[in-house]
This record gives C-alpha cells, structure tokens and sequence, in this order.
C-alpha cells in the first residue's frame, strides 16, 4: 500500500482556499471591542444619568459599571441618532464631569473626568 502526502500548499487552489480559510477563521476568533461596535440607533430622552446608562446599556447590550455615588443627583442630556456605544455613552456623560473607561475585557467603567 502507497501512502502519498499531499501538500496542500503546493497547488495554486489550495493555496488560495488556505488562505482563504485562515482569513475567515481569524475574522471569528478577533474578539470585537468596545470601539469598533457599528452604529445602531439609539433614542434616549433627558433623563436621570443612571436611567440613561440603564437604557443604553440594554440597548446595546454592554457592562457599564460605576459606584451609585457618582451619578446622583445627575442629569443626562440624552441623545437620539446613529452612534457606537462609546459614542452614546459619551454623549449621555457629557457635562457630568464623568468619563468613560474601556476595560480589557471590553467593559467600560465610569469614573470623574480630570479636572481642566
């Protein structure tokens, strides 16, 4: 009995459908992050902050952690439109005196803005 190995790189095809392969495997284990989400459509009104960050959250199915302390009392202006999540959430802190963190396990945390 003749065994054969075959290379599967040695024909122009083959080469083409491993690459090929390789391409699309690497494209489903890249994990996504926080700022390469596409825009969706949000629409959130004017509204307690927690509220909003609540509602987005929901929306765009993210973890957005943040002591309770620094959002009372505080009023997002909310927002309507394309953006990505870190694009809403941006705009739902703006003028809060907060900010938004990308954790590495793509989470965001909230934490004071430095002061200017």
């Amino acid at each position: 009995m003749l065994l054969t190995c075959i290379n599967p790189f040695q024909h122009k095809q083959h080469r083409l459908f491993w690459f090929a392969l390789s391409m699309s495997m690497m494209m489903l284990v890249q994990p996504a992050t926080a700022q390469d989400m596409a825009k969706q459509q949000f629409t959130i009104t004017q509204q307690s902050l927690q509220s909003a960050i609540n509602q987005l959250s929901n929306q765009a199915d993210l973890e957005i952690t943040y002591p309770s302390h620094l959002v009372k009392g505080l009023v997002s202006p909310g927002l309507k439109g394309l953006y990505t999540a870190q694009e809403a959430l941006n705009r739902l802190l703006a003028g809060t005196g907060l900010k938004a963190r990308v954790d590495p396990d793509n989470t965001f945390t909230l934490e004071k803005a430095p002061a200017r």
